[in-house]
């Protein structure tokens, strides 16, 4: 793209598109109301006690039956800005020796956290955890549908949440780690409990047959492989495209139990 084809950038916006993204970002607030208001965070938590008395106040307890309006207004006036403070208390339950799923179930959304983003600690001495959800109607995100990308991803993680129900059975598996590596499983559907066969991404859009580079096998995890999407264009790339990948793999990867995938993708 020309620098003539690059859009100005807007300063301000028109009336009408104030108007769209106002209803945008106020549907999207009533939905997760809406969606989150069983949870034991929203019901539990002391910083939305005010918000469930004033619903209460209009003699109300279904949400659905009160007006979006009167939600926004109540979200607006009575709940106060938060920190990790407030948050702490229920992801600490995920994190505990033996988490049971009476204890997190419906903890921050309905269900099972698909994920747990970690910190990098930049900004306090320890890291934050963060539950990440996943449902049928998540947005989804496309990434490197066009042009030419060499992708780097980690599917490492810090440590495995292993809940358990009442009869001590494992239920569901959660990966606690950083939220790019959490993100990229959501995205493409690699479970944890599928590591030892996720390299192969089978049925995953815009990648082909697997090209192995690089073998590590350590603890039956093999990393450093390359998907490439066009054969056709590959072979004038190639030596490239492998020597910076032999780089990656030999300076930074050592001694990892980490699976990595690197993307070469041309449409």
């Amino acid at each position: 793209m020309s620098s003539s084809q690059v859009p100005q950038p807007v300063h301000v916006l028109s009336p009408d598109l104030v108007g769209v993204l106002k209803n945008r970002v106020e549907a999207t607030l009533v939905a997760l109301i809406k969606k989150n208001k069983h949870t034991r965070y929203f019901s539990e938590s002391p910083v939305f006690a005010a918000f469930h008395s004033a619903i209460r106040d209009f003699g109300r307890e279904d949400y659905d039956a009160i007006s979006d309006d009167i939600l926004l207004e109540a979200f607006r006036t009575t709940i106060p800005f938060t920190n990790y403070n407030s948050y702490e208390p229920f992801v600490a339950k995920f994190l505990t020796e033996t988490c049971q799923e009476d204890d997190v179930r419906d903890m921050f959304s309905p269900g099972l956290p698909h994920h747990i983003a970690v910190t990098s600690s930049t900004s306090s001495p320890k890291p934050k955890f963060f539950c990440k959800y996943q449902h049928q109607d998540s947005m989804r995100r496309n990434l490197g549908d066009s042009g030419e990308i060499f992708w780097t991803f980690s599917l490492h993680y810090r440590q495995l949440v292993k809940i358990q129900d009442r009869n001590g059975d494992i239920i569901k598996t959660v990966p606690a780690g950083l939220g790019s590596s959490g993100g990229v499983r959501m995205l493409h559907g690699l479970e944890v409990e599928n590591d030892h066969s996720n390299i192969k991404l089978a049925g995953t859009p815009r990648h082909s047959t697997l090209k192995c580079f690089h073998f590590i096998v350590k603890l039956s995890l093999t990393r450093g492989v390359v998907h490439f999407s066009d054969r056709r264009r590959l072979h004038p790339r190639l030596s490239r495209i492998l020597a910076h990948a032999h780089t990656l793999c030999t300076r930074g990867w050592q001694g990892r139990d980490d699976i990595y995938n690197l993307y070469y993708v041309r449409s």
